[in-house]
């Protein structure tokens, strides 16, 4: 499995990883390239959820 194709990425495993990381999410955000905003509702998408594709390939 390709988990840098967004539709095999898990949004609450890209949070758990960031966490590991020790960032907060506005340096997360920034690191990505995307708002704090998009990245928090990225990583509380629900499992049966869709996301946003983009913001999943930027983290």
């Amino acid at each position: 499995m390709d988990r840098t194709e967004p539709s095999h990425r898990f949004p609450k495993g890209d949070h758990n990883r960031r966490i590991s990381l020790g960032l907060d999410p506005e340096q997360m955000a920034a690191e990505a390239g995307v708002t704090p905003e998009a990245l928090r509702e990225y990583e509380t998408t629900s499992p049966d959820d869709d996301f946003d594709a983009e913001v999943a390939k930027r983290v």
